[in-house]
Order: structure tokens, then sequence, then C-alpha cells
């Protein structure tokens, strides 16, 4: 049997036989499985926490700062918000106002991707940088009467969350969240409120032109250096979860915390890996041009104008292969500032690097010469070039192109008559 029908198969059982954990029926399912395996719980160092008439399980390990998660001792965590506290610049990724130990980093196992009935989180896990170690805590459902018990002591522990740290939280492990919070709010407290860097954003924006894919298990293998050996598959989670609820063994289930603790402390490491990226100066050991220009496009178009110079200033003179498109850049920005003698100059330093003529950047170097400058000469030599190597090009849309040759013919009259 394929895996997808194994999954469509245990679904099936499980809505057929639950009662909803909103009617309040059946929620002692599986009670007599967690006291028979309850040697299995103790060795994983997951304890029952009762609520109501219900229970869940949390379990809880703890890393020394020192330990090293791919390329960073945890510790580094402590050192980049304290480093973004220092900045004085903003971006979506800083953690300037708020305290390590108020920030969350957030993964859950699910049973499947939709929302629709058999579809459930029966795992949230949550990692902590205290003050002298990391925390994980992971929030485990023992079976589906016991819903309430198990969003109850995951919000009854993140009161002091201030940010949420996830890789596609935004899409898929909040909105999930809250899904069933909607329908069991009336037992549950509220949510809380939280700013959320979703990890993957910046790494779709870092390194889906320079990698295969930007899952996480590949970010981890390909730019933090984390190795997972023996490690159960994200797509098996589901698989043993379903296969516990049936036979009330949870064995199988050990690779499935251990693979959820992988990945909140992956998020650890990716968060201070793009914070370092962000904070350092730009080096070219160590660094790929893709990601400095990203550093420097982030900084721009988040209007810290003075932040993106600086980093597309340092990346020219580290003579990378994209020096030629930071000096393009720098000319824009520097256009957008008000400054035009240094958008010239960097235009100009564009215009010589690269082999073939921009006409964009003619057009660009035209009107500041003629607006700006007030040299009508040079204006009118760089609009008449840039006429001339438009033409040479081939263009598909006629519209467009009556439109194009009409405002150049019209700029280079209007300069001409302003040479008389």
């Amino acid at each position: 049997m394929s895996l997808k029908n194994k999954l469509t198969r245990y679904r099936k059982e499980l809505t057929s036989e639950k009662t909803s954990s909103e009617t309040g029926e059946n929620n002692n399912f599986l009670k007599d499985d967690l006291e028979s395996y309850l040697s299995f719980w103790r060795d994983l160092n997951a304890l029952e926490y009762k609520i109501d008439e219900s229970s869940c399980l949390v379990r809880e390990v703890e890393y020394p700062l020192n330990y090293k998660h791919g390329l960073y001792e945890l510790s580094r965590f402590h050192d980049v918000v304290a480093r973004w506290q220092q900045s004085g610049v903003a971006h979506p990724l800083s953690s300037a106002n708020v305290s390590p130990n108020e920030i969350i980093f957030f993964d859950t196992e699910t049973t499947g991707l939709g929302s629709a009935a058999g579809h459930m989180i029966f795992m949230l896990g949550t990692a902590s940088v205290l003050r002298d170690r990391v925390l994980i805590k992971q929030y485990f459902l023992t079976g589906p009467g016991s819903e309430i018990a198990f969003y109850k002591k995951f919000l009854a522990d993140i009161t002091s969350l201030e940010s949420l740290v996830t890789y596609n939280g935004k899409s898929f492990d909040w909105p999930k969240l809250k899904t069933r919070h909607t329908m069991l709010k009336k037992e549950l407290p509220t949510l809380p409120k939280f700013a959320h860097f979703d990890l993957l954003h910046a790494a779709r924006r870092f390194w889906k032109k320079t990698l295969p894919d930007v899952k996480l298990a590949t970010i981890e293998k390909q730019i933090l250096g984390i190795s997972r050996n023996g490690d159960t598959p994200g797509y098996l989670a589901p698989i043993y979860y379903f296969d516990y609820l049936k036979t009330g063994n949870p064995s199988l289930l050990k690779g499935v915390f251990e693979h959820n603790e992988i990945d909140v402390l992956s998020l650890i490491t990716l968060y201070t890996h793009l914070s370092e990226l962000l904070l350092e100066d730009l080096k070219e050991e160590g660094n790929t041009s893709s990601e400095l220009i990203e550093v420097a496009k982030w900084f721009e178009q988040n209007g810290e104008n003075t932040e993106a110079i600086s980093k597309y200033q340092q990346l020219i003179t580290t003579n990378h292969h994209r020096k030629k498109e930071a000096l393009k850049a720098l000319g824009f920005l520097y256009k957008k500032v008000g400054n035009s003698k240094e958008s010239i100059s960097y235009f100009r330093q564009y215009m010589l690097e690269n082999n073939t003529y921009d006409v964009n950047v003619g057009i660009e170097l035209a009107k500041l010469y003629e607006h700006k400058e007030k040299d009508i000469n040079k204006a009118t030599n760089y609009a008449v070039d840039s006429y001339k190597e438009w033409k040479k090009q081939k263009r598909i849309f006629k519209t467009k192109q009556q439109k194009m040759e009409e405002m150049f013919i019209k700029r280079i009259e209007r300069l001409k008559r302003k040479m008389k």
C-alpha cells in the first residue's frame, strides 16, 4: 500500500473512532496505554500533565550554551541579539526590542498538510535560549480527545512570548494552530500577540537561486553544516503517530521527538547565521557573492539607505563577480537620496566595467547631466548613444517600441534646442 493510501486509511479510522474534544467525550483515550508504557515515557523524559478531564505529555530537554549545532555554539544567539540591539538599524529579522528569553523557536508535527477531519497537530516543539542553557519543550497529543489539555498547557507556558521564530510558520504551523484554537476557543485562553520571524522568506532570498530547494533539511546540510544521522524523516511522522493511536505502542515515536528537537535547534542556528550575514562587515571569505548582494538589497528595500550604501561599497572592494551589480545599484541608490554627483560617478564606473552598453543607465546619465549637473553636451551624448544602442535591440511589443522611440527623439530634440 502506498504511503498516501496508508495515511488516508488511518485518517478515516481516526475520524470514525474519535469523538471530538469539543464534546468532552472519550478524554481518557489511550489512558491504559500511557500507563502500560510508563517506562518508555520516563526514559524519554516526558511527563503527563492532567488538565480537567484530559491530559497531555510534555518532554523537556536541556542543552548547554556551549553545545555546537552546525556552524555555531548555541551561545552565539545571545551575541547576535546584543548586536541587533546595538546596531540601530531597522530590519524584519531584528531582535533589537526583545530579550533572548522572550523569543521562542517553534515547529510542529502534524498528521497532514490540510485542515480536514483527521488532519491535526500532534506535537508542538519549542526552544528557548535562556541565560544559562537552551530549554526545549515538546507537547505531545496523546489522543484526539486530549486537545484541550494539549493546547492549554502549551499556551500557559508561552505567556512571556514576544517573538516567534519558525520555518514556513506564517503559512503553515501557526495558521494550523489558530484553526484548532478557533474550534476550541471556548475552552482555551486567547492566543498571544507577537512578532513573527519566518526564516523561510530569508532563506528564499539568499539561496533559492543557488540551492536545489530551500527545505530546512537542505539549508541544514548545504549552509549550516548540520548532519542528521539516523534521523526519522518528517514524512514518516504521521505514519508513526497513527500507528501509535492504533496500537498504543509509542516505541516508533522516539525518532519523531528527536526529529522535532533537531528542527527547533536548527532554527536557532539559522537565525544566528542570518543575523551574522546581515550584521557582519561583508567579507569575501565564507560568503558567496549572491549572499552579499542580497544583504545590501534587503537593507535598501527596508529603507536603511546608509546601511545599504555601506554594504554595496564593501562588496565593490572585495572584487566579487557581482561588483558591477553593486555599482549599478549604488548609482540608483544615490540618485534616490538626491546625491547626483555620487550617482553619476557610480553609473560611469559601472559603464566602464560592463561589457555591453546599458541603455537604461545611459538614459539615467542623460537625465542627471541635463537636470542636475546642467551639462547639456554630456547629456546629449548619453541620450544619442543610448538611442543608437536601443535601436540595435530586438523588441516584441510594437506599441511599447513606438513610445520609447518617441521618448528618445523628444529628449534629443529638447537637448539640441538647449545647445543653441
